[in-house]
C-alpha cells in the first residue's frame, strides 16, 4: 500500500494523459472496448486514494470524514457522495461502480 501512486500521480499516468484531447464519443467508445483496462484504473485511484488517506490527516479530511461511534467505538471512513459522482462523471464511469471501488477499497484501508 505504502508503494502505491497518489491520485495525483496517477492523473499524470500516460495512459489517461492520452485523452486530454479526445471526445466525450470517442471516450466512451474507448472504455467500452477495454472494460478491464478501466476495471484496473479505477481499482489503482481507489486504493491509492484510501492508501494515503488512511496514513495522512490532510489528505485523509480532504476525501472524507473518519467517524467513530460512541456506542461502540467504531470508526468507519465516509466519503461524500457528492465527490463520488464528480469522480464518475470525470471518469465517464456509472455511479455506482465508481462507488462499489471506493467502498472496497476503504474497507481494506480502514479496517477494524
Amino acid at each position: 500500500p505504502a508503494e502505491r501512486p497518489t491520485a495525483a500521480e496517477l492523473l499524470r499516468h500516460d495512459w489517461i494523459r492520452s485523452f486530454d484531447h479526445v471526445s466525450d464519443e470517442d471516450m466512451n467508445q474507448h472504455l467500452a472496448q477495454s472494460p478491464e483496462a478501466v476495471r484496473q484504473l479505477l481499482q489503482d485511484i481507489s486504493f491509492g486514494v484510501m492508501a494515503k488517506a488512511s496514513t495522512d490527516p490532510v489528505v485523509r479530511n480532504q476525501v472524507g470524514a473518519l467517524r467513530t461511534d460512541p456506542a461502540t467505538g467504531a470508526s468507519t471512513f465516509e466519503i461524500s457522495r457528492r465527490k463520488l459522482q464528480n469522480l464518475a462523471r470525470d471518469l465517464f464511469l456509472p455511479e455506482e461502480v465508481v462507488c462499489q471501488s471506493f467502498m472496497v477499497a476503504t474497507d481494506h484501508e480502514f479496517q477494524p
